[in-house]
């Protein structure tokens, strides 16, 4: 992924693997629990695998995809990756590691970046 940093920008699409990759934020994690807020506070860094789960029983999203590390549930993937998705028409999997961990300062909209994986386009 490149350095800088641009919400929802285009995907890089790698048709020979068959995947598209992004580079966006961790939504959701003004809700973090107290555990999962330390968590990344103290054990989160860039490179770290990130846990990518469907929550089809999730009340605001069906589509919903959960992201976890340590144990904990830092947030989701942005409805918009969803959305572009959706146009593919095609199952996929996600993967994903930490490509940034920023300070509690920049606020809980850019704190964590993830490097997002989709497989689905083979």
């Amino acid at each position: 992924m490149a350095d800088t940093y641009e919400i929802f920008a285009e995907p890089e699409v790698d048709f020979a693997a068959g995947t598209m990759g992004f580079s966006v934020p961790v939504h959701g994690l003004r809700y973090m629990s107290a555990e999962a807020k330390a968590w990344v506070d103290k054990s989160l860094r860039r490179g770290d695998t990130l846990d990518v789960l469907p929550e089809p029983e999730n009340p605001k999203d069906s589509r919903a995809q959960g992201i976890w590390a340590g144990g904990q549930m830092l947030g989701f993937v942005p409805a918009p990756v969803l959305d572009y998705l959706d146009l593919m028409k095609r199952p996929g999997t996600f993967s994903a590691e930490v490509e940034r961990v920023n300070p509690e300062s920049d606020g809980t909209h850019l704190r964590v970046v993830m490097s997002l994986r989709w497989t689905g386009l083979g």
